[in-house]
């Protein structure tokens, strides 16, 4: 299955004020360089002759900033509880922005998260990927057209701040620029994609009606893609129903809900990508309460009585679950194996080892090639130091398993919910020692056992992706758990499709062959420059079928009238003449024929009107004398199977002139 992981907007709702959050930077800590060069000569990537770190753990600290709302998670409050992943974070000097994408640890005065430059946006711009440290910075969020919420701002921002945030946000604009990621998805620039089996596809016949948007580019790196969404998406709906692929449309129940039920004949919405849920796992073990402690779940109050215990808790928390949309339960206590060099021993007396080598962890093969940070450090391309292990660990998506660096600056290795951890030395480094194990390059056992005793932690869930706050009203439950508020998850997203709301669009086509060679939406034009008679015609698709707009000649005569006059035939005998009234198009009734003889002819002249495979069928000779003046007509009421030319035919046997008129009214 695809990911996508959009820029998330924030849609505060009424009565809750912008979330703009002075803070401090106190120190950071590289995580991650960019393993993929954007061209040959890329000096910033991981093997780069500059490598510049995009991802990094920085420390903040915080005092409340006041605001006059009562419904905020604190009430007229923002603190750091309130710093969520999805935010963003710029210097408060340069405006150099970085989003945060995970947040370790957090509690009113302090945070520690790790931010990303995305996109790389600053390193290209400056040189320099992240904003002064130590120095202030301000946390805000987006709204739902990709802006940046900036009210009210600090008096700690230069003077252009300004100036520079809202330039960033103007770059491939969030709304319209959704980074995409898809394994092996070979997309080039300006590929129509759609979605089949929950996958992103080029467009054919077969998949059109589950087009989604253009390939803006091919990346960043070979696994993502940025696409240009064909209308809006939606990412605030807290469920959406079906899976990925499926129209939605309005239930027509009158309760208002969304279904994949076509009832309403009205889609409305194509769903695009599930649900990523938020979660939290506590950090404290067996945590206990105490009577009278009042526990607050997204503005729901549970009141706990007696002393409780985990198990007392979940059972109270899950009773509200259909109120506050949390579920809650326990894990195992986290396992860790640590870095241990006195015990252990060390290859090469750090932690450190010549790239590449290999590994695995519970399974899964972790290849260790970055060297970005171990070059700085020893000088040697080739040394891939503890923060380069952690950055190759991490990539590997292994379930459960995070990796980083403690204070002490060793390696630590953790299965957040209690199972085992599992190395193997796979490929030894090149001078033959392996990762794992007695005086290996990272100094670490080969196995932690499964925490399978009665230490437990505890975990909150919200299935849907939406925000989880979480506030201790009375007591210090959630406190003691180690809990924290936030929305890691995601909301499914949704793509709108709804008639009347899209833009459609008008495509140039010279034949009607090329006009059914296109791939279209409901609503969209062709305008085809010949149908096949000479003319232009305009057509609408409705879903199935080109629908007939409007060609060349229903455009000049749209009065519903076609006239020609024979005047004055030249003298002659035995002459029959031919004259085109014009075309008259599919589906009209032909009302009316009128032979209006203003200069009569010599006896013997007739006229007849109709087709040229049926010349009289409108009007037979015998319905007018044309050798006498006057006014002659027939109602045929004849409906038009196609395109039809409409053709009078005059004859003479003898010599003379005259003058008469053909109308054909139609509608």
């Amino acid at each position: 299955m695809s990911e996508i992981r959009s820029w998330k907007t924030s849609f505060k709702g009424l009565y809750k004020p912008p979330k703009v959050i002075p803070g401090y930077a106190t120190s950071m800590q590289i995580v991650e360089y960019w393993p993929y060069a954007a061209s040959d000569d890329d000096p910033y990537w991981s093997g780069g002759s500059n490598p510049v770190a995009y991802k990094y753990l920085v420390t903040f600290t915080f005092e409340e900033t006041i605001h006059g709302s009562h419904i905020t998670r604190t009430p007229f409050r923002y603190n750091g509880q309130d710093i969520e992943v999805g935010d963003f974070v710029a210097g408060a000097e340069q405006g150099r922005v970085l989003q945060v994408i995970s947040v370790v640890y957090k509690d009113e005065q302090n945070v520690t998260a790790v931010v990303e430059d995305k996109l790389r946006y600053n390193v290209y711009k400056t040189g320099s990927s992240i904003f002064n440290i130590p120095g202030h910075v301000i946390f805000f969020t987006i709204n739902e057209l990709g802006m940046p919420m900036l009210d009210p701002l600090p008096s700690t921002v230069s003077g252009t701040f300004y100036a520079n945030v809202m330039s960033r946000f103007q770059y491939l604009n969030p709304l319209t620029n959704f980074v995409i990621s898809q394994s092996g998805h070979s997309f080039e620039k300006g590929d129509a994609v759609c979605i089949e089996s929950g996958e992103f596809v080029r467009s054919t016949p077969d998949n059109i009606n589950y087009f989604v948007g253009t390939v803006v580019e091919p990346g960043p790196g070979p696994n993502q893609f940025i696409l240009r969404p064909a209308n809006g998406i939606i990412d605030f709906v807290p469920a959406l129903p079906g899976s990925v692929g499926d129209y939605i449309y309005p239930n027509v129940d009158g309760s208002g809900d969304l279904t994949t039920d076509d009832s309403s004949q009205r889609p409305i919405l194509m769903k695009i990508s599930d649900a990523v849920p938020t979660y939290t796992i506590g950090t404290g073990i067996n945590p206990m309460g105490s009577d009278g402690d009042v526990i607050e779940i997204n503005r729901t109050r549970i009141t706990m009585s007696g002393s409780y215990d985990l198990d007392n808790a979940i059972d109270a928390i899950n009773n509200e679950t259909t109120e506050h949309k949390i579920t809650a339960d326990k894990v195992p206590a986290p396992t860790n194996i640590t870095s241990n060099i006195s015990i252990i021993g060390s290859s090469y007396g750090v932690i450190a080892g010549y790239a590449p080598f290999s590994a695995s962890i519970n399974g899964v093969t972790v290849n260790f090639t970055t060297t970005a940070q171990g070059s700085i450090t020893f000088s040697d391309p080739t040394v891939a130091n503890v923060d380069d292990m952690v950055v190759d660990i991490n990539a590997a998506n292994i379930p459960n398993i995070v990796a980083s660096v403690d204070s002490d600056g060793d390696l630590v290795i953790t299965n957040q919910v209690g199972g085992e951890i599992a190395l193997l030395n796979i490929t030894n480094d090149t001078n033959g020692n392996g990762f794992a194990g007695p005086n290996g390059l990272a100094s670490v056992d080969f196995y932690a056992a499964p925490n399978t005793g009665v230490n437990s932690v505890l975990r909150l869930t919200r299935a849907d992706g939406g925000p989880m706050t979480l506030r201790d009203y009375q007591g210090s439950f959630f406190q003691d758990s180690g809990v924290m508020s936030g929305q890691n998850g995601q909301y499914a997203l949704g793509l709108q499709i709804e008639q009347g709301l899209r833009s459609s669009t008008t495509t140039v086509v010279p034949t009607i062959a090329s006009r059914d060679g296109l791939y279209p939406l409901i609503g969209d034009q062709a305008y085809v420059l010949d149908d096949g008679n000479g003319e232009w015609a305009l057509f609408v698709w409705d879903g199935s079928n080109w629908i007939s707009v409007s060609t060349e000649r229903s455009n000049a005569n749209d009065a519903r009238t076609v006239v020609t006059t024979f005047d004055e035939v030249a003298l002659g005998t035995s002459i029959t003449t031919e004259q085109s009234l014009g075309y008259v198009t599919a589906d009209r009734t032909i009302t009316e024929v009128v032979v209006l003889v203003t200069d009569a002819f010599p006896a013997g002249t007739t006229i007849k009107v109709g087709t040229s495979a049926n010349p009289d069928l409108l009007f037979a000779q015998q319905d007018a004398r044309l050798y006498e003046t006057g006014s002659y007509s027939t109602d045929p009421e004849y409906r038009t199977s196609g395109y039809q030319e409409i053709i009078a035919t005059l004859s003479r046997i003898t010599m003379g002139s005259g003058e008469v008129t053909v109308i054909i009214n139609y509608s």
